[in-house]
């Protein structure tokens, strides 16, 4: 359910996952402390931070999985991986605010979930790696990727529908 009074968490200094909707509709919860708690992260779990209205840049440089739904309708406006050994990039619906996500496709990234409704993001969808599974139902659907290049990939995986539903900007 929606958890209303929260505003404010401090994390303990290092840690490296959050769990499963850990805060799940935390309605008001704008900040988490301190302001460093994104980079010893290497998971974050599916729905950790859904429906939280956490804001701006984050920069995740040993994240290795982004589960489903972990950073959903939060209005983030960039994440950065950039030297993250990043294996599964998913959690990201209705980011409507995501403009930036850089790297978006390490090489080292082999699933590929949900990226829809970051209409904002602007970028091509180069896909670097060998191979990749792109899983679930509209996982890409509404995104404002302007390409999606997937030459390098000597194995792919499609499992879902619509993959590219309303995908207008491509």
């Amino acid at each position: 359910g929606e958890r209303t009074e929260l505003e404010t968490i401090t994390l303990p200094k290092g840690i490296k996952m959050i769990p499963k909707e850990c805060f799940k509709g935390c309605l008001r919860l704008t900040a988490v402390k301190p302001d460093d708690w994104t980079l010893a992260i290497t998971n974050l779990g599916s729905g950790a931070f859904q429906q939280v209205p956490l804001t701006g840049d984050l920069r995740f440089p040993n994240i290795v999985t982004f589960s489903a739904k972990c950073l959903a309708s939060t209005q983030i406006t960039s994440i950065d991986v950039t030297g993250a050994p990043v294996r599964s990039v998913d959690g990201f619906a209705s980011c409507s605010s995501l403009t930036n996500f850089t790297p978006l496709l390490p090489p080292t990234v082999t699933y590929l979930g949900t990226m829809s409704g970051g209409k904002k993001l602007k970028q091509d969808l180069v896909f670097r790696g060998p191979t990749c599974t792109l899983a679930g139902g509209e996982h890409i659907r509404g995104a404002g990727f302007t390409s999606f290049d997937m030459s390098a990939l000597k194995t792919v995986t499609m499992n879902g529908t619509l993959c590219f539903f309303d995908c207008g900007s491509m």
